[in-house]
């Protein structure tokens, strides 16, 4: 006996739990399911019953981010505050710094509330800059400047920061093309 198994459209799913309670298949290829227009990720994050998981879910993100947006603020904001803590009056330090980051964050409020619908594709910019670059690159170069005068039999840890760099730079420029690529098309 075989079980009939359910198709349903991609642009009608609407949670997990539709898979969770029956045994459905997503047919990728057919014409029946698909619709012909392109695919936008962003159409369906609405989520229709407010009191379901994922609204939990997205409050929980938004309320780590809303906590922990400053983390990322520290080490720029400790070597800002090292080089102008000198200029300040020692009374006003605490005032100051709490001012610096405020300001740093209304900042960076703004490059998204005035980003509006291109936040998305500025973000994948500054990730594949910032991941590569950062993630790859810096400490490539750190450890093969750090062990200059012992990289190993045959130079390796050389040879090994350097694919790991090469693999970097290809990210960083493959990723900033297809940012800005996106960038371009959303425009048009």
């Amino acid at each position: 006996m075989s079980k009939k198994t359910k198709a349903i459209c991609l642009n009608n799913f609407s949670s997990t739990a539709t898979l969770a309670n029956n045994e459905v298949s997503v047919p990728l290829g057919s014409q029946d399911t698909l619709n012909e227009k392109d695919y936008d990720p962003y159409e369906h994050r609405n989520v229709l019953h407010p009191n379901t998981v994922a609204q939990v879910a997205k409050w929980c993100i938004s309320l780590a981010v809303f906590f922990t947006f400053m983390l990322m603020f520290y080490v720029p904001i400790d070597i800002t505050w090292r080089k102008i803590s000198g200029h300040i009056s020692e009374k006003r330090h605490n005032l100051s710094q709490f001012s610096l980051r405020t300001g740093i964050v209304i900042f960076a409020t703004c490059i998204a509330i005035f980003a509006g619908e291109h936040l998305g594709p500025l973000i994948e910019l500054v990730g594949a800059i910032f991941l590569s670059t950062l993630g790859l690159m810096v400490p490539a170069i750190m450890d093969t400047l750090i062990n200059w005068d012992n990289l190993g039999c045959f130079y390796w840890k050389f040879w090994k920061n350097l694919v790991i760099s090469i693999f970097g730079l290809f990210g960083a420029v493959a990723g900033s093309y297809y940012a800005i690529l996106s960038m371009v098309n959303e425009e048009s």
